[in-house]
């Protein structure tokens, strides 16, 4: 079994703070006020297997890139053939148990979490099913663990991607192009590599993974826009901490109204949508955007997220409690959908000075068009 072993630091890999948010969220399902009360340590690991049956197929190269309070260190181990998979998997094992104890025990008490891309449906599974088969216990167990994939997947839309892969969100980000060939081309160097091991093909092995490692931390940038998609604006939201979003002007020239936000951190994707009235385009500045709706006889659209609790009366265009619609005729009404669910409301100069009032507009307008 080969084993690499590298540093970073917080400069290299410049993504600490967005990491440990994703990890809060592992934690809490919500942007956690775990990071008052607990320290949140990110753990990505990727895999390398021979094929997509565990049952057909091994592990040959596991990566992990964890933070140890000070430094980023990356830990790879190469199975050299099938007969080493025991090593490797042994050797990821064994770091795992080693950071749970330390998550316990460590000067810095803490949590650490495992995160990964479609762990959910891929990796967790393969390496459950690769740990019986050499008769040795599933570390995966002892950790929480958050799959990017399914928490980013609100981001689909919002980033106009066609697909969702790692790659996909990497390209979005305006990264470096990758300089190494992708899993299933690595396994052709990989047969290569088991006849006759060369300096050349190692090196194309380690350095795929080693870009799938240094790609799932960089994607965690994307975070604040995955806010942005569940309405989380402002300073307080649901009791949550204070999140990155902060509005920042409202302007109508009577034909549309624009809001603009400001993120407390940089984003790193331009954004441009455009929906049938309203659009979000990021500015020059890599950290603020503009909501444009247009208005409607000067007015919008309130929507509201709990449209099961609501009634739609088609004659009048607006939605209204069921509590109160169960005094009207039926015929009056309908069962609101997602797309029914709202009232009309005017775009005036007290609106426009209402920072609080502009908030819930917001909160519920990114709920509806962003999702």
């Amino acid at each position: 079994m080969t084993i690499n072993e590298k540093q970073f630091t917080q400069e290299e890999l410049p993504f600490l703070s967005s990491a440990v948010s994703v990890c809060a969220y592992a934690e809490s399902g919500d942007t956690a006020s775990g990071l008052e009360t607990q320290l949140m340590r990110p753990v990505f690991y990727d895999i390398e297997t021979t094929g997509l049956s565990a049952a057909r197929s091994h592990v040959y190269l596991i990566g992990v890139l964890y933070f140890d309070g000070v430094l980023w260190q990356l830990r790879q181990w190469l199975a050299g053939s099938k007969e080493e998979e025991p090593e490797v998997l042994g050797a990821f094992s064994s770091l795992l148990h080693e950071l749970s104890v330390l998550a316990i025990t460590g000067s810095e008490a803490g949590r650490y979490v495992c995160i990964d891309f479609n762990g959910t449906t891929f990796d967790r599974p393969f390496l459950k099913k690769r740990f019986a088969a050499c008769c040795m216990a599933d570390p995966l167990e002892e950790l929480p663990f958050l799959d990017l994939f399914r928490l980013f997947s609100p981001l689909k839309k919002l980033l106009s991607l066609s697909s969702f892969r790692q790659t996909d969100l990497e390209g979005c980000m305006m990264r470096l192009p990758r300089m190494y060939p992708d899993g299933r081309d690595c396994i052709r160097v990989l047969h290569s590599y088991e006849k006759s091991p060369a300096e050349g093909s190692l090196r194309v092995l380690l350095g795929h993974n080693e870009e799938d490692l240094s790609g799932l931390l960089a994607v965690t940038a994307l975070y604040p826009l995955l806010e942005l998609c569940k309405g989380r604006i402002g300073e307080k939201h649901d009791n949550s901490v204070s999140t990155c979003w902060k509005l920042t002007d409202a302007k109508s020239d009577g034909i549309s109204v624009g809001f603009t936000l400001t993120c407390s951190r940089n984003i790193p994707a331009a954004i441009r949508l455009d929906g049938d009235e309203w659009s979000l385009h990021s500015l020059t500045e890599p950290s603020v955007l503009v909501f444009t709706v247009r208005l409607e006889s000067g007015q919008l659209r309130q929507f509201y997220p709990n449209y099961k609790e609501y009634d739609y009366l088609p004659d009048e265009d607006t939605a209204v409690p069921k509590a109160i619609s169960r005094f009207l005729d039926r015929s009056l009404k309908k069962p609101s959908t997602r797309d029914t669910c709202y009232t009309w409301f005017p775009c005036t100069e007290e609106f426009l000075e209402q920072p609080q009032e502009q908030l819930t507009y917001l909160r519920n307008a990114f709920l509806y068009y962003l999702s």
